[in-house]
């Protein structure tokens, strides 16, 4: 879970970063482009906010449809044997991992 929530921070972020690159990219000589308080007006904000939702939920699209794992099998918690971990996991006969 808190995968799929650092990969969302990320995904909207990343309008962000990249017109901030850009900003300073296109500052000029005296390197005051980036700085300028009407460059984040509320509409380029708005725009980036929309554009980062979007990113967000086509990857969380994208991991549903493409994400691996079981849909099939029973669920086999970790377990501790003769002083070992055993691992835990999907098994598909429904029975025990070995």
């Amino acid at each position: 879970m808190i995968r799929i929530i650092l990969v969302s921070v990320a995904l909207l972020a990343v309008p962000f970063i990249i017109y901030f690159l850009y900003e300073l990219a296109r500052g000029g000589p005296d390197g005051t482009g980036a700085r300028r308080p009407k460059d984040w007006e509320r509409d380029s904000v708005l725009n980036l906010c929309f554009i980062g939702i979007f990113l967000v939920f086509a990857g969380i699209v994208t991991v549903l449809v493409v994400g691996s794992g079981s849909r099939d099998g029973k669920y086999v918690p970790a377990r501790i044997e003769n002083g070992k971990l055993i691992d835990g996991g999907f098994n598909a006969s429904g029975g025990t991992l070995e």
